[in-house]
């Protein structure tokens, strides 16, 4: 059994379903995959009251702990503030239970989305340094993910 499944079943099961896919306004994100994952609530779940802006939910892939970190966000899209509540929030997460780095995986998915700036791109290479690998920033009401 996944390490990370094991401890939010034994310490959040309230806010761990079988899923693979989350909406929130009109955007979407989605899984297509044959094999098993977890959302864990964030936002409205273990994270709630924490006072500090974090993403949504993450997925968890059971059979290798992938973690896909979701913020998704509505048509005036503030992407710096998305990538910011995705870092809070893997950060937290790391705090609970290990994570490994190489296996976390970012998305922010707007109906509209600006043009990247100073800020923005000092915030993806913090991520692309950390984690090896980059923000995936989608201008769709709904994005499908293909494993």
């Amino acid at each position: 059994m996944s390490k990370i499944k094991k401890y939010f079943e034994d310490h959040h099961s309230e806010y761990i379903t079988r899923d693979k896919s989350h909406s929130e306004r009109k955007n979407s994100f989605v899984i297509r995959s044959r094999e098993e994952f977890y959302k864990i609530f964030l936002e409205e779940g273990i994270l709630k009251g924490s006072g500090q802006p974090k993403c949504e939910c993450f997925f968890l892939r059971e059979s290798n702990d992938e973690t896909f970190f979701i913020e998704l966000k509505g048509r005036s899209a503030n992407v710096k503030k998305g990538i910011e509540q995705i870092i809070f929030s893997i950060k937290e997460i790391e705090r609970l239970v290990p994570v490994d780095p190489l296996k976390v995986y970012a998305f922010i998915i707007g109906s509209s989305t600006p043009k990247p700036n100073s800020a923005i791109n000092n915030l993806k290479r913090e991520f692309k340094q950390k984690y090896k690998k980059d923000i995936v920033i989608r201008t769709a009401n709904r994005y499908t993910h293909a494993i």
